[in-house]
């Protein structure tokens, strides 16, 4: 849908219906949408139904529901669900006739994508972020003091080659720039759980890049893990998870602060990119992983320095356990409630 509403305040595309939305336990309207930048606007869609009892062809009543989310949320280039509770919109749902997506706004322009919109026998849930403090947490460089390890475990980093640290960023040159960091724990430590997270910043076009930046462990061998961008995805591996790499679906834009993230519990991987999951693998028995003895900006392999970030890093944490929906979307930087997926 693309809108422009250059001398005018709304833009509307809507879907023609002939369906009941009382029957078989219903209670919500779900949707994914995603946008691109510079996208302006308040999202809001339209339910028209024919008032109850009314004669066909007779009046519509359109019943209005705004977007609560963040504002910006109408530019992200990630899909983001809504999930609607139907038994506060107020209209007469067994005789549903029409859905209308608008946006709403003098002079907003853009283009908007809508897709999976279903009705479903559940009740919206929001996620409230929540600060995952410092339980479990193995590592943290947030490099405002170089690239030591803020987390009181002693894990402090080593800057490679010309990697340096300036108002409080890592910043890589992309030429065998990486900052080395130990094994976690200690030399014959081994996890069944953990949590990486880190954001990351490219100057080079993420799509046409190969693989770069992100934490990888040193070599390639097992109980390893490499959780890095490939041609713009989020992706990861673990040389224990049978299966192979998971990679995500959306591409990250050069220029672009992202926040990567990968969960492991007991029985399931995922891959997190701006808070939102990307991919995830189901695991039936625990894996056996070490953490850190890598790099963080690239991988070192038998030495050679390679997939090399050009641009930022900050904030990378590491925890020995595998944090919870609403503990990722804080380390994302979200604060206000988002709709959990069905």
């Amino acid at each position: 849908m693309t809108y422009d509403n250059t001398g005018t305040t709304i833009s509307e595309a809507t879907l023609t219906l002939d369906q009941n939305w009382t029957t078989s336990g219903i209670k919500s309207l779900s949707l994914y949408f995603r946008g691109a930048a510079g996208n302006k606007g308040q999202l809001y869609v339209k339910i028209g139904s024919q008032p109850q009892n009314a004669a066909a062809g007779g009046p519509i009543n359109n019943a209005r529901v705004l977007y609560e989310g963040a504002a910006g949320d109408i530019a992200a280039t990630q899909w983001v669900p809504w999930n609607i509770d139907l038994a506060a919109v107020g209209t007469n749902l067994s005789q549903v006739t029409s859905l209308t997506i608008g946006v709403e706004g003098a002079g907003a322009k853009g283009i908007l994508y809508v897709d999976d919109i279903r009705i479903y026998p559940k009740t919206p849930e929001l996620l409230t972020p929540v600060d995952p403090g410092k339980t479990g947490l193995l590592a943290e460089y947030l490099f405002d003091n170089g690239a030591n390890d803020s987390s009181g475990k002693g894990h402090h980093g080593t800057l490679l080659d010309n990697a340096q640290v300036a108002d409080s960023f890592l910043l890589l040159d992309g030429v065998d720039d990486a900052v080395a960091i130990p094994r976690l724990g200690g030399a014959n430590a081994a996890f069944t759980r953990c949590t990486y997270s880190m954001w990351m910043n490219s100057v080079r076009d993420p799509a046409t890049a190969g693989i770069i930046g992100g934490i990888n462990s040193n070599n390639w061998t097992t109980g390893g893990i490499h959780c890095k961008l490939y041609n713009g995805r989020a992706n990861a591996g673990i040389n224990a998870l049978a299966g192979g790499d998971m990679n995500g679906r959306t591409v990250v834009k050069p220029d672009e602060w992202v926040h990567l993230a990968l969960t492991v519990s007991d029985t399931v991987a995922i891959l997190y990119l701006n808070g939102q999951a990307e991919a995830s693998r189901g695991v039936t028995t625990p894996l056996t992983m070490f953490l850190g003895n890598g790099s963080i900006g690239a991988w070192n392999n038998n030495s050679d320095i390679q997939r090399e970030l050009t641009g930022k890093m900050d904030d990378v944490r590491i925890y020995d356990r595998a944090v919870s929906e609403a503990e990722l979307l804080w380390l994302a930087g979200k604060r206000a409630p988002v709709h959990k997926p069905f």
